[in-house]
């Protein structure tokens, strides 16, 4: 369930947006990405 809302997340982010996106999201989520 979560690698679909990370799907979203970063499909519904343009990329301008993505930095800030990025910086707002927890630690979790970082990790999830990285």
């Amino acid at each position: 369930m979560i690698w679909f809302i990370l799907f979203l997340t970063l499909f519904s982010s343009n990329i301008d947006n993505y930095q800030n996106r990025f910086d707002e999201a927890p630690p979790y989520f970082k990790k999830e990405i990285f």
